[in-house]
């Protein structure tokens, strides 16, 4: 046991860096790939890459979540020694190429038949549905996993029951794909056949990214809640309600116009999750490269902020925005196309808004079209990931978004007045004053109900649906002008404008 504790110790207290164990693990996966194909006899390395490799990173993110619940133990110690035990997954098929005496063998998830077949290939770890090798590999990962935890805790029965959780773990991943091939069947929902290379990956990357967040909140709970207390959700809320938006002109058009049916299958299904997914972790990133840029300014208008309140270090702060970037590209090109597009342009138009050398953050009005235009590429994503042409657009939808939106967006630079005067950043506020501001905004505010109605009244039959707008527009002119002024009414009150909004086009329909 002494000698189990040394390697356990090397590897746990190891001074290389954790993305060293990472770069091990990953080259372990592809040579898994690899030598499978040998196993088996079936060259589909592209589809074992594009599938097996999201499996192997999404069980190996839950086996350390897993590990770290149950034994407390610290997040990176853990993922170290986690991905460094990942080496036996190079054993399955040089176990199978070796006893096979050259025969092809079965390597593939489970298949189940019922309740029956389930607790039957639980209790016979899949015997007659995988190799030999893969068999032998998990008897090690459970045994191993037992050693680890009697390790930690001396408790012979404890560790039994966290090693059952484990094996619990990867039987759950070996059954996924069953599981939901039935659960689709239950709902209906139409199997994409050109899409089974990424079916498997967009599954394990939804549970991964889930998984990483957990993992982020063990790590450290009070940098988690942080950056979740600073994460800004009205405006997340704001840029997903641009995507329902422009999936609803899809669906419901002007009488005119023949709408687009909508069908959900197998590939459709993922959008509804990734779509989020994609949108929430690359806010992280904008928010985070605005706050490290707007670091002075916070000082005197934003003082909670993780940087000026030094609760967070900088270096580590922007790793976090660089991990939430590639998690947020990855998953929209997991999507389609059109998101990943859509996607990096509205990142993009962000990081010139906040980051020199163009910060146009700093060009009065002007720079409050980007909100504008963000709203304009949300929309039109949600537009055409659906199945929806460019050019098909509204154009009315469009000038809405980018001129309405944008002008009436400057209600966002009120609260940062005092920050932006100080360093002499020419917001409209700063430029005019408060209380001037506050008018020629009221007057954008107006404009805009103005020409949403114009445009409205052609997408809907009822237009007694509408009659709830002026006073919709009298309590956000209410709370716009107020004395001293919260963003939170002004904010909700235009959420509010956007889903009825939505409900009354879906209603419409109905009526």
């Amino acid at each position: 046991m002494t000698l189990i504790r040394c390697v356990i110790d090397y590897f746990e207290n190891n001074k290389a860096p954790l993305g060293n164990f990472i770069a091990s693990f990953l080259f372990f996966v592809l040579l898994r790939n690899f030598t499978e194909v040998y196993a088996t006899h079936q060259d589909l390395y592209l589809m074992q890459t594009l599938t097996y490799s999201p499996f192997y990173i999404a069980l190996a993110c839950w086996l350390i979540f897993l590990i770290c619940l149950f034994t407390k133990a610290d997040v990176v110690k853990v993922s170290k020694m986690v991905f460094a035990f990942h080496a036996i997954i190079l054993l399955p098929p040089i176990i199978d190429i070796l006893f096979s005496t050259g025969s092809a063998v079965r390597m593939r998830y489970f298949s189940l038949s019922g309740w029956e077949s389930l607790f039957k290939q639980y209790v016979m770890m899949g015997t007659g549905q995988n190799s030999m090798g893969q068999r032998i590999e998990v008897v090690i990962a459970v045994i191993g996993s037992f050693i680890y935890f009697f390790s930690k805790n001396n408790r012979w029965f404890l560790s039994g029951m966290y090693a059952l959780a484990i094996y619990t773990c990867i039987f759950c991943f070996a059954i996924g794909l069953s599981l939901l091939n039935s659960f689709f069947q239950w709902l209906h929902i139409a199997h994409t056949p050109s899409q089974d290379y990424f079916f498997l990956a967009r599954l394990y990357f939804i549970s991964t990214a889930i998984c990483v967040v957990l993992l982020f909140y063990l790590h450290n709970k009070e940098k988690f809640k942080m950056l979740l207390y600073d994460l800004r959700a009205l405006r997340i809320i704001h840029y997903l309600l641009m995507v329902v938006l422009g999936f609803v002109l899809l669906r419901y058009r002007t009488p005119e116009q023949i709408s687009v049916p909508l069908v959900i299958t197998t590939e459709s299904f993922f959008y509804f999750f990734l779509i989020p997914i994609s949108i929430v972790f690359a806010a992280v990133f904008t928010i985070i490269s605005n706050n490290v840029e707007d670091l002075a300014i916070d000082r005197i208008s934003n003082p909670n902020r993780p940087l000026v309140s030094n609760r967070i270090a900088e270096k580590e702060y922007m790793i976090i925005g660089y991990i939430a970037l590639a998690l947020s590209l990855i998953a929209s090109i997991l999507v389609n196309r059109s998101c990943f597009i859509f996607m990096g342009l509205i990142i993009g138009n962000y990081y010139l808004y906040s980051n020199p050398p163009f910060k146009l953050k700093r060009i009065p009005v002007l720079s409050k079209l980007i909100v504008g235009i963000n709203s304009a590429f949300m929309a039109l994503m949600g537009y055409t990931v659906f199945g929806g042409a460019v050019l098909t657009f509204p154009p009315e939808f469009l000038f809405f978004l980018v001129v309405c939106l944008g002008l009436s967006s400057n209600f966002i630079d009120l609260k940062d007045y005092e920050g932006d005067k100080s360093f002499g950043i020419k917001t409209l506020p700063v430029l005019l004053g408060l209380r001037v501001s506050k008018m020629v905004i009221s007057l954008f505010t107006v404009f805009s109900y103005v020409v949403f109605y114009f445009i409205i009244r052609n997408y809907i039959s009822h237009l007694w649906l509408l009659t709830p707008m002026p006073l919709l527009l009298a309590a956000h002119l209410f709370y716009l002008n107020k004395k001293e002024f919260k963003e939170v009414p002004v904010f909700l009150i235009y959420l509010a404008g956007i889903i009825g909004v939505i409900i009354i086009m879906l209603a419409d329909s109905f009526l």
